[in-house]
């Protein structure tokens, strides 16, 4: 018989036929190189995680931005009057809000100062800040005026962050009441 068939037999049915197995040679080169990548992997983990970190509270500021727009413009869009006004900064009667049953006087102001912090005030008490930094923030009032009143029925708000995260917004706040501009 030749070896052909012999190696043929010893494979048969109900025979297991023997796997080759990793060398020294071939794990001496490979657990190195395995160990290298793990190396790095983790080194840029640890990267990602403290970039994650720092960019926590850009992305923070970025979130604030549209939540404290709304609050400002739920607010102007409800003012039966504008007690003052300017550039940059607002005072506005409003429907009550603080559950006393009597409407409530909300100021919402910016120094002018690049960094400063937009704040909102209501009833003459602490001033709150809805946005740490500012680097602009400014208001316009589109007014018509008929025979001797004046009437604010929109203001244009526009505010900068300080981040590219939270690029510059724009919007159009259509007042309900349209009331009278002092």
């Amino acid at each position: 018989m030749n070896d052909r068939h012999r190696i043929r037999r010893c494979r048969g049915p109900g025979r297991r036929t023997l796997r080759r197995a990793y060398t020294v040679l071939e794990m001496m080169v490979t657990l190195p190189l395995l160990t290298l990548l793990l190396i790095g992997s983790t080194a840029a983990l640890g990267i990602v995680g403290q970039v994650a970190n720092n960019g926590a509270d850009i992305s923070k500021a970025a979130m604030r931005n549209p939540a404290a727009l709304e609050q400002l413009a739920s607010e102007l869009e409800c003012a039966t009057s504008i007690v003052s006004r300017s550039a940059t900064q607002i005072t506005v009667v409003i429907p009550d809000r603080t559950g006393d049953a009597a409407a409530d006087t909300v100021r919402y102001s910016w120094s002018g100062t690049a960094g400063a912090p937009l704040t909102r005030q209501i009833n003459g008490g602490t001033a709150e800040t809805l946005l740490d930094t500012v680097n602009a923030f400014s208001l316009t009032y589109n007014t018509v005026t008929v025979g001797p009143t004046t009437t604010a029925p929109s203001i244009d708000l526009r505010l900068v962050a300080p981040t590219a995260a939270a690029p510059e917004i724009v919007l159009r706040v259509r007042l309900l009441n349209e009331p009278v501009a002092p």
